[in-house]
């Protein structure tokens, strides 16, 4: 997992970033090139540093709410705010936690598929159909799939266990020449079958 290491120098440019003209947009937007850091990240630094404008309330990642990202990227990202917020943490914006997903090298949808929970595109790959035979298997209650709240298109939660389910009800409806053959030797293992 890719974890962010300030140096002397990156802390350098931050400082130096954030006390040109007292926070100047360009220069901040430099050192963001510079350091290939987030903008999220270079705004936490300087807040530890102590070089941030008084007005700016910027609350640091504690190591578990880190922890907490990333065993739980696969979710959205207002599900990520509420977890923090039960567990005692400040609330924080979703564009400050998908920078700090960013920053740990967490997308969401691999965390989803590392989860295995599938939208229906990539159901239909592992399966070696079409995205439009996966709708008709849920339309039709072959295949059990969650809505997914979180993106605005209509869109499908498909867990391995869903898939799992399918073979082993309705094998007639899988073409087993088509299949992810590593994949579906994995799902029907619990992943201890044989690796690539």
């Amino acid at each position: 997992m890719k974890r962010i290491e300030h140096t002397e120098r990156t802390d350098k440019l931050i400082i130096a970033a954030y006390q040109s003209a007292g926070y100047n947009k360009g220069a901040v937007k430099k050192a963001v090139k510079a350091t290939g850091f987030s903008i999220g990240t270079l705004h936490r630094r300087a807040a530890e540093l102590g070089v941030v404008p008084s007005h700016r309330k910027l609350h640091s990642w504690e190591p578990w709410q880190v922890q907490l990202l990333e065993d739980n990227a696969h979710k959205s990202l207002s599900a990520l705010n509420s977890m923090i917020c039960r567990r005692g943490g400040p609330s924080r914006s979703l564009l400050a936690i998908a920078a700090q997903l960013k920053d740990l090298g967490l997308g969401q949808r691999q965390s989803r598929i590392d989860a295995g929970i599938y939208s229906a595109a990539q159901a239909a790959k592992l399966l070696g159909v079409t995205d439009d035979v996966i709708r008709r298997y849920i339309n039709i209650g072959l295949l059990s799939a969650k809505q997914r709240d979180d993106i605005t298109k209509r869109e499908y939660s498909i867990t391995d266990a869903d898939l799992k389910k399918l073979l082993m009800t309705h094998t007639c409806e899988v073409n087993f020449t088509k299949i992810d053959k590593y994949w579906l030797v994995e799902c029907l293992t619990g992943g201890q079958g044989a690796k690539k």
